[in-house]
Order: C-alpha cells, then sequence, then structure tokens
C-alpha cells in the first residue's frame, strides 16, 4: 500500500477492521498492522478467509436481487475498503443509472473510495459513524444523492458484528427502516458466534478486541432478534453460502461458513 495515504492524524498502531477484511479477501489495500492481526485471525480461525469470501458473494447475489425488484439506490454502512465487487461495481452493469452512497470510519477507507469514484457520478462516500443514524443522513454524500421518497437498500453486511449490544443495533437498523419508503430492502449478514469451538470464538474475540472495533458475538437466534422489524424473503437467514446460491458467485470453498445473510423489507 502506497504510504502516502497514511496522514500523519491517522492511527496505524492499530488494526482496521475493514483493512482486515480487504486483506481476507486478497486485497492490497492494509498496512502490515492490519495484515499481521488478519494472519493472527486466520491462524486461530482458518475458516475466517473463505467466509468473509462467501459474504462478499453473498453481498453481490443480494444487490442483483436488489436491483432485479427495480431499487436503484443504495445506502452502503461500513463500506470497508474499495475491494473488488463493491456495490456500484455490481449494479451498474445491469442498470447504471443505479446511485450508492457508501459510509465508512476508516479514514484509508474513505481516502481510497473517493479514487475509486473519481469518474463514478452515481455513487459517493461519506466518513460517519452508522450507527449514529442522524449524522449518516443528513451527510451532503448522502442526502444529496438519495432520494428517500424512493426505494432505497440499505446495506449493513458484516458490519453489526461490530456494534455491541449496549448500543441498540436493533434501534440502529429500526432507524434506517423509518426514513425509508415501502418497497426499500435491507442486505443483511452477520457473523454467528460457534459454541462447538469456544477456544476458537475467545481467540478471535481477543485479536478484534485489539482492533478499531472489538467483535459483539451472537448466536443465529440472537441475530434473529436484530431483525424483528424486518420482514425477511426467502430463504430468511441462513448461511451465507446457502443464500440463493448460483454460479456466478460459487463460493471458492463450499459449505458452512461463520456468517448469516438475509434480505429483508
Amino acid at each position: 500500500m502506497n504510504k502516502a495515504w497514511v496522514s500523519e492524524d491517522i492511527d496505524v498502531r492499530t488494526a482496521s477492521v475493514a483493512r482486515m477484511y480487504d486483506y481476507f479477501l486478497g486485497g492490497g489495500h492494509n498496512l502490515e498492522v492490519d495484515r499481521v492481526a488478519a494472519r493472527e485471525a486466520i491462524d486461530a480461525m482458518p475458516q475466517i478467509v473463505s467466509t468473509a469470501r462467501a459474504n462478499r458473494a453473498f453481498l453481490q447475489r443480494a444487490v442483483r436481487v436488489c436491483v432485479d425488484l427495480g431499487i436503484r439506490q443504495f445506502l452502503d454502512l461500513g463500506s470497508g475498503m474499495p475491494t473488488v465487487g463493491h456495490v456500484h461495481e455490481v449494479a451498474h452493469p445491469l442498470a447504471p443509472e443505479t446511485r450508492v452512497a457508501y459510509v465508512d470510519t476508516d479514514p484509508i477507507a474513505v481516502a481510497h473510495t473517493e479514487l475509486l469514484l473519481a469518474d463514478v457520478p452515481e455513487a459517493t462516500i461519506t466518513q460517519a459513524d452508522m450507527t449514529d443514524p442522524a449524522e449518516v443522513l443528513a451527510a451532503p454524500g448522502v442526502a444529496g444523492l438519495l432520494d428517500f421518497t424512493e426505494p432505497v437498500a440499505v446495506v449493513a453486511a458484516s458490519v453489526l458484528h461490530f456494534v455491541a449490544d449496549n448500543r441498540n443495533p436493533r434501534g440502529i437498523l429500526a432507524t434506517y427502516r423509518a426514513v425509508t419508503r415501502p418497497g426499500s430492502m435491507l442486505v443483511f449478514s452477520h457473523g454467528v458466534m460457534d459454541n462447538t469451538q469456544p477456544e476458537r470464538m475467545t481467540a478471535i474475540g481477543a485479536i478484534y478486541r485489539r482492533t478499531d472495533h472489538p467483535g459483539q458475538g451472537r448466536t443465529h437466534s440472537q441475530i434473529l432478534t436484530l431483525l424483528d422489524d424486518w420482514h425477511l424473503l426467502s430463504p430468511g437467514l441462513v448461511d451465507a453460502n446457502a443464500w440463493r446460491p448460483d454460479t456466478s458467485t460459487a463460493p471458492a470453498v463450499p459449505g458452512p461458513t461463520r456468517i448469516v445473510g438475509a434480505l429483508a423489507s
């Protein structure tokens, strides 16, 4: 990664979950501190790489379904690094007029996404915290791009497992739902706590506590409660690899993952 992008005000001593995810996906937008933490996570749970890639494939399938349903606006919360397969890269070949507002807190992710979007007028990047919906929705890159009188797909892919219960993740989702009109969608995925491997889960938890966003482990039933205000489309909240699989995004490693996904209205 070009160190020119690392300004003096960026903490290069703390691993970023966005840049670790980029590393899991095979991207190059990460720092040594991210790579060290990511390798530790892989040692603790080798399946984390295939899980990250299954999550990205799920996101791509869900975006295509939203476009097929006529949605032409996306609000991507915690969008992360601009690794191949970003929302606009999936949506624009199908519907070039689709508008995408990306939101993330990581300044390096924001800087690189700005570069990626330099020639994409239908997409923006905003540095904001998705857990503060008022800040996100008022940001020029969101309010100035998206029309909330028309359907919007809110993307919360692999982000709420970084939001602790005491920050009311269910309420955060409900707030975004409240500002969208009928016909809008939620693209949602979340890591699943595996009670059959407590040692590995403990090790992963310790690694992420040293990052910029410590994780919040949840079981499948606990994740479902976050979606109580939403109607889940078929097949419901299921393993990411099992959510409407197709040959265009066939997983590199088939079978169960550590993440579940859903599309909801």
